[in-house]
C-alpha cells in the first residue's frame, strides 16, 4: 500500500505562535491556566500539562470568581489562540489575574471587524460552529448585532429587509466550498450586503490541498482531535471529492481491516495535529499490504535507525575517510573503536531524555524502551569492543577512548540523577550538538594524529567531523521543532529557534563543503547531501522519522566509503 502525505501537516502559524507565547509565559510565571485546551487534541494538551500550562475546570473557575475561595488561583490566564468575549476578559483583569493573550492574528482581527460593523449599526452573519470557543468570541464582540449562520439555508430564512446592511464574515476554519454557496446566496438575497472572506489562507491550503490528495488516493486518513473543527472540515472536504476519510487522533486509532484493498492512501492532519502524531501514524500504514525484498531491508533500515546502528556506521565511516585521507589507508580496528563507542554513548544517554514523559510518543523512543535491557547491554558490550580495538592499536588510543568511555558514563549517570525537565538536563540537552561535535572530531582526527599525521591535516580533518556531525545532529533535531515545538522543545533548535538553527545547520555543511575542497575531494558529496536534506526538511517539516535519522547518518557512511573507493581506486 503506497501512503501520500500531505505536503501541509503540523501546527499552523497560529497555533505555532500561541504554543510559542504559552511555552514562554509558562516558564516565566511557573505555570499558567487556560479556560479550556489551548488545542484540540489530547496528546498535545498532556505535553502542555507537562510544562504547567493546564486547563482551568469549570467548576475552578467558578471558584476562583471568589477571591476568599481556598480554591482561588493566581496563575496567569491564558488566553488561548480561540480568544475570549471582551466581557470574560474584563471578569479576569477584575479578579486580578494577569493575562498573557495568545489568540490567532486572525481571530483578533474578525474581532475588531464585527465590532466596527456592529457600531455603525450593520448586522453582522458569521459563519461557523455556534458552540465553537472561536464563534462565541468573535460573536460577543458584536453584541445583539450578531447572528451565527451555518449554511445557505439559514441566510434565507433571515427575516430582515433586503436593504438591510449586512457583512457576512467567517469562522477561520469554516468549509471553504460551504462559504462560497453561502456567499452566493447572500448575493442573491442581499444584493448590497459586504462579504469578508475571514477563512485564514492555512486552513484554505490544508482544504484544498485534501481535495487534491482525495483525486489521488483511494482513501484519506485525516489525524486531529475528534473536537477539532479544522479537522472536521478536512474529512468533509476529502469526503466531498466522493472518497472515504478515516479520522484518527492517534495511530492506536487505525485499524488494518479499514484499509482492505486499498492501495494508495492518503494522510493529512488538522492545524493542531502535533507533527509527530501524523508522522507515527504514517509509519504504521507503510508496512500493511507490503512484501518483498525491499520491504523487508526497509525494515531492517528501519530498526538499525531506531536502535542507532546506522549512527555507529556513521561515526565509523568518518575514521575511515579521516585515515584515507591523511594515512593513505584505513585502519579497521580504529573505525570499529570509533563506531562501538558512538553506540555505547547514544544508547547510554538514551535513558535519560530531557522530557522524558514528553517523548513517549517517538517511535524511536518506544523502540528503545521496549529492548532496553537489551539495548543496555549490548551498549557495555560496545564500550568493552571499543577498549579491546583501541588497546590493539596502542597505548595513546586506548587512553583516549578509556577517557571517553568513563565521562559519558559519568554524564549519563549524572543526567540521570536529575529530576526530568531540571535546568541541568535541559542546559545539557542544549549543549549535545556541540558536545557530539566535538567528541566526534576528536575521536575521528586524534588516533590519525597518534598514527604519524600531520597535525594540519589532523586539524582539518578534526574541523570537517564536527560540521558534518553539527550539521547532521541539528537536521534530526529541526525535524523535532519544526512542525510542532513540544517534542524538540529542550534541543538547540528549540532554544534557538527554527530560522538560526537552520542556518547555523547550512553554515556548518557549508564549511565542510569548502573543507572538502581543499582536502578530501572525495568527500564533495557528503555536506551537498547534508544541504540537500536540509531544503527538503524545510519544503516537508513532516517526514519519517526513521528515514531522515538514517539519511543522515549516511553522511557519515557516504565519507568513509567515497574516501575508501576514491584509495582504492589509486
Amino acid at each position: 500500500m503506497r501512503v501520500i502525505i500531505a505536503h501541509i501537516s503540523g501546527f499552523c502559524d497560529g497555533v505555532k505562535r500561541a504554543m510559542r507565547i504559552a511555552l514562554a509565559a509558562s516558564e516565566q510565571h511557573g505555570g499558567l491556566q487556560s479556560a479550556g485546551p489551548l488545542v484540540h487534541n489530547g496528546a498535545a494538551v498532556e505535553l502542555l500539562a507537562l510544562h504547567g500550562i493546564t486547563p482551568t475546570a469549570d467548576d475552578e473557575r467558578a471558584h476562583s470568581a471568589d477571591p476568599n475561595s481556598p480554591h482561588t488561583t493566581k496563575k496567569p490566564m491564558l488566553v488561548r489562540a480561540h480568544g475570549v468575549s471582551p466581557d470574560q476578559r474584563q471578569e479576569w483583569l477584575d479578579r486580578g489575574l494577569t493575562l498573557v493573550d495568545a489568540t490567532c492574528a486572525h481571530v483578533a482581527y474578525n474581532q475588531r471587524l464585527v465590532a466596527a460593523a456592529a457600531a455603525r449599526g450593520a448586522l453582522v452573519l458569521l459563519a461557523g460552529d455556534a458552540d465553537h470557543a472561536e464563534v462565541k468570541a468573535v460573536a460577543a464582540c458584536a453584541g445583539a448585532d450578531c447572528r451565527v449562520v451555518a449554511g445557505p439555508d439559514d441566510i434565507e430564512e433571515l427575516d430582515i429587509p433586503p436593504e438591510r446592511d449586512v457583512l457576512l464574515l467567517a469562522q477561520t476554519t469554516f468549509n471553504v466550498a460551504l462559504f462560497e454557496e453561502m456567499t452566493s446566496t447572500l448575493r442573491r438575497c442581499f444584493p448590497t450586503a459586504t462579504v469578508k472572506d475571514t477563512i485564514c489562507r492555512a486552513t484554505h491550503e490544508r482544504q484544498r490541498e485534501a481535495e487534491r490528495l482525495a483525486d489521488r488516493t483511494e482513501a484519506v486518513v485525516v489525524v486531529g482531535g475528534k473536537n477539532s473543527a479544522n479537522t472536521r472540515r478536512l474529512a468533509e472536504a476529502v469526503m466531498a471529492r466522493g472518497k472515504p476519510a478515516i479520522l484518527v487522533e492517534t495511530a492506536d486509532d487505525l485499524r488494518r481491516d479499514d484499509f482492505a484493498g486499498y492501495r494508495t492512501v492518503g494522510v493529512t492532519s488538522g492545524a493542531s495535529t502535533p507533527g509527530w502524531l501524523t508522522q507515527e501514524v504514517v509509519n504504521r500504514l507503510r508496512p500493511w499490504g507490503r512484501s518483498g525484498p525491499l520491504d523487508l531491508a526497509r525494515r531492517c533500515l528501519a530498526q538499525m535507525a531506531r536502535a542507532r546502528v546506522t549512527t555507529a556506521l556513521s561515526a565509523a565511516g568518518l575514521a575511515v575517510a579521516a585515515q584515507c585521507a591523511l594515512l593513505g589507508s584505513a585502519i579497521p580496528l580504529l573505525a570499529v573503536a570509533v563506531g562501538a563507542y558512538v553506540f555505547f554513548a547514544h544508547t547510554l544517554n538514551r535513558r535519560s531524555p530531557v522530557y522524558a514523559q514528553a517523548r513517549r510518543w517517538s517511535g524511536a523512543d518506544l523502540f528503545y524502551q521496549k529492548r532496553r535491557g537489551a539495548l543496555l547491554g549490548l551498549a557495555w558490550a560496545a564500550a568493552a569492543l571499543c577498549l579491546a580495538c583501541a588497546a590493539l592499536t596502542g597505548p595513546g588510543d586506548f587512553v583516549l577512548f578509556t577517557a571517553a568511555v568513563l565521562v559519558t558514563a559519568l554524564y549519563a549517570y549524572v543526567t540521570r540523577a536529575m529530576a526530568d525537565g531540571s535546568h541541568f538536563r535541559i542546559a545539557a540537552a542544549t549543549l549535545r550538538n556541540w558536545v557530539m561535535a566535538l567528541a566526534w572530531a576528536v575521536l575521528v582526527a586524534v588516533p590519525v594524529g597518534l598514527g604519524g599525521a600531520p597535525w594540519y591535516g589532523v586539524a582539518g580533518a578534526g574541523l570537517w567531523a564536527a560540521f558534518v556531525c553539527l550539521g547532521g545532529t541539528l537536521l534530526v533535531d529541526l525535524h523535532d521543532v519544526a512542525s510542532d515545538r513540544l517534542m524538540g522543545i529542550g534541543t538547540l533548535p528549540g532554544q534557538l529557534g527554527l530560522l538560526p538553527a537552520r542556518r547555523l545547520a547550512r553554515g556548518s555543511f557549508i564549511a565542510a563543503l569548502c573543507l572538502s575542497l581543499f582536502g578530501a575531494v572525495p568527500t564533495i558529496p557528503v555536506p551537498l547531501w547534508g544541504l540537500w536534506l536540509l531544503r527538503r526538511l524545510r519544503l516537508r517539516p513532516v517526514l519519517d522519522a526513521v528515514w531522515l535519522q538514517a539519511a543522515v547518518d549516511c553522511l557519515g557512511i557516504g565519507a568513509g566509503v567515497l574516501a575508501g573507493g576514491a584509495l582504492w581506486v589509486l
